[in-house]
């Protein structure tokens, strides 16, 4: 199951807080559309939204399928999504280990 969560996330060391998408795959967290691990200095304030997808036969459409709802939640919660920004989430996934399907271009 991978749970896919809209965020208000603080950061202590520049005090800020900002919306960030948060995917949970395996008990693992990964931040952002580049798939980072949680930052020291971050702390979730709130949870805005929260979809838990089940794991699928096919994990190349399961990531796609991921993707797409991640897309459909940032925008609702006026979280910024460039042109780029699924191409770009399809390469950084398998980078950051949150899965092991490597897209082709």
């Amino acid at each position: 199951m991978t749970i896919i969560r809209i965020a208000k996330i603080y950061n202590g060391l520049t005090e800020e807080t900002k919306t960030k998408g948060i995917f949970t795959r395996n008990g693992k967290d990964f931040y952002g559309p580049l798939f980072w691990e949680k930052d020291e200095d971050e702390e979730i304030k709130e949870v805005l939204a929260e979809v838990k997808m089940l794991d699928g036969e096919n994990e190349e459409a399961e990531i796609t399928c991921v993707i797409d709802e991640y897309i459909e939640l940032a925008k609702k919660h006026g979280v910024k999504v460039y042109e780029d920004t699924v191409k770009t989430m399809k390469h950084w996934q398998f980078m950051n280990g949150f899965s092991d399907v490597i897209f082709s271009h």
